[in-house]
């Protein structure tokens, strides 16, 4: 008998550390992602499922990070889920303080891009709410409405800006370029806690949860891709 989706979550009985997060992300009642993550130090690190119109995807990200909280280097490394040992495709990118340098590997071959950018810049990859959070979080820190910071999308590698404003109580606002605001809500140290916005294909939510299981997700979706477009 398959496992229930409901199965490979698994909830913690005490609060996560600060540093700790776990998101499940939902395009209506579809699971579109799932991500966890761990804040140690300088850095960022953590794996998601990300289920697409053909394939389910295993990826693990780690991020290296500066005293302000800006990324210095990012990497993604992804596979097919149902096919956990095939060689990954590899995506790096580093910044100065003028300068993006993307690296794409996939088996032995590589090609490089160099994008003029303002330093501070934070990789975005759509649905990862560990890299929103740097920009939650710092927003949080700054105590101003609007914190404006600057974002490099891994998908289009176009520079955008994300303009966070305050809500009432624990809720923000993330506009994203030029797409219709997120609604976040916060704790007072800026970590996600919800996210409601609505994409292409419709409405989208995600949620915190205590942890996640990614080995037994990635198995229950692997041969589940998603049946609608990504938001």
């Amino acid at each position: 008998m398959r496992a229930t989706f409901a199965t490979v979550l698994v909830l913690a009985a005490a609060p996560l550390a600060a540093q700790d997060g776990a998101f499940v992300v939902r395009l209506g009642d579809d699971t579109l992602l799932v991500e966890q993550y761990r804040l140690s130090g300088n850095t960022l690190a953590g794996d998601q499922v990300f289920r697409a119109a053909r394939v389910t995807t295993i990826r693990h990200f780690t991020a290296t990070l500066d005293r302000r909280g800006g990324v210095v280097r990012y990497e993604l490394a992804g596979r097919p889920a149902a096919t956990p040992d095939a060689r990954p495709q590899t995506l790096r990118v580093s910044f100065d303080a003028d300068t993006a340098v993307i690296e794409l590997v996939i088996g032995d071959s590589s090609r490089s891009q160099r994008l003029v950018i303002p330093g501070g810049a934070i990789p975005f990859v759509n649905q990862s709410y560990a890299l929103l959070e740097l920009v939650t979080r710092q927003a949080r820190r700054m105590g101003r409405a609007p914190y404006v910071a600057q974002l490099l999308p891994l998908a289009s590698l176009a520079p955008v800006a994300a303009t966070v404003t305050g809500g009432a109580g624990d809720s923000l606002a993330v506009a994203i370029g030029a797409d219709p605001p997120l609604r976040v809500r916060v704790d007072a140290a800026g970590n996600i806690l919800a996210v409601s916005g609505r994409g292409r294909s419709g409405p989208f939510t995600a949620e915190r949860v205590a942890a996640l299981d990614i080995t037994a997700v990635a198995r229950h979706f692997a041969d589940r891709p998603l049946t609608e477009k990504q938001p």
